[in-house]
């Protein structure tokens, strides 16, 4: 029995680096990546994209800007430009917005692979149509995330302007001219 334990281990191990030297071939060495993104069943609410190496979540990022009142924005005048300067079109501040870093990474085959999760244009008029329905978006779309934090679509976090998250403006990246921005949410 432990023999053949130890072979189906051997097993898995060679398999999982095969699938990994097949995902660095066509990605490159992603090291780490990290931002925001707009899922279409959660219109309110931010995700925020986290991965370092093989480990990766999307997690509650906060409310977006366009979901606050204004009152709970930054106060300083700075802070508050910035963020109107994010709003864009029929949704505001909300976007798909990850940086990626790595070795030899190759940016088409990534953003080819992110842009399937993207609403293709039948379901993006469905979404807009029922963007403010969180029932009828869950009907629509599916959504395989577990709840963040207990937090549903309109509720408000706890602690808002500095204290809690309020998604998305961050301190300014070193790499601002490598963050493309997509502007339609995901499935």
């Amino acid at each position: 029995d432990r023999k053949e334990m130890l072979k189906l281990e051997a097993s898995i191990a060679t398999s999982q680096t095969k699938r990994n030297n097949l995902e660095v071939a066509k990605f490159g060495n992603l090291l780490r990546s990290k931002g925001f993104v707009w899922l279409a069943t959660r219109f309110e609410v931010c995700g925020e994209w986290d991965q370092v190496g093989r480990i990766a979540d999307i997690d509650n990022g906060g409310s977006w800007f366009a979901a606050l009142p204004e009152e709970a924005w930054p106060e300083d005048e700075e802070h508050r430009n910035k963020v109107k300067s994010l709003f864009e079109g029929e949704f505001d501040d909300r976007r798909q917005e990850i940086v990626f870093i790595g070795q030899k990474l190759n940016p088409v085959a990534i953003s080819a692979s992110l842009d399937t999760c993207l609403l293709s244009d039948e379901e993006f008029e469905a979404f807009k149509k029922h963007h403010r329905d969180p029932e009828k978006l869950k009907e629509l779309f599916e959504d395989p995330l577990m709840d963040w934090d207990g937090q549903e679509e309109g509720e408000e976090e706890e602690e808002i302007n500095g204290e809690g998250k309020d998604c998305p403006v961050d301190e300014p990246s070193e790499h601002e001219d490598e963050r493309p921005t997509k502007r339609r949410c995901t499935r």
